[in-house]
């Protein structure tokens, strides 16, 4: 069995329409979109890593399914190159109000913004996804 290594939760309100958040690479000028999610700190469950990051990042404090699927994901972010498993969770949201509530020094260098796009717009977004085949996770998740 793969470990998971980070998470990553997939918002979506009552139309449908999933959060994004948009990031900077201030290394390499790369811009995209990927949903919200981070590492899973020591002792901690993917599970418990999705509830924490997800209101990290967005304000959010739902409840997250424990079912999760994993993705594997390979990109460079910061000048590293990163190759690992994460769990993809899934949760249905009511508030659609949402800001980045506990955001690290690297998260407010480069966060750009996050809004929730329609099913119709996640896939024409000037930016690319991340992971690039993210429209294929929401049709599955």
């Amino acid at each position: 069995m793969t470990q998971i290594k980070r998470v990553r939760v997939i918002c979506r309100d009552h139309r449908g329409a999933v959060l994004l958040m948009r990031w900077h690479d201030l290394v390499n000028g790369r811009e995209f979109w990927e949903p919200p999610g981070g590492g899973i700190e020591r002792g901690e469950s993917p599970h418990d890593a999705a509830v924490r990051e997800l209101f990290e990042e967005t304000g959010l404090a739902v409840p997250v399914p424990a079912h999760s699927i994993p993705v594997e994901r390979a990109y460079e972010w910061m000048g590293k190159q990163y190759r690992h498993t994460e769990a993809f969770f899934a949760v249905e949201v009511t508030s659609t109000d949402v800001a980045l509530a506990a955001p690290t020094a690297t998260e407010l260098a480069t966060f750009v913004e996050m809004r929730f796009v329609s099913p119709a717009e996640v896939g024409a977004l000037a930016q690319p996804l991340e992971p690039p085949t993210l429209v294929e996770i929401l049709a599955t998740i």
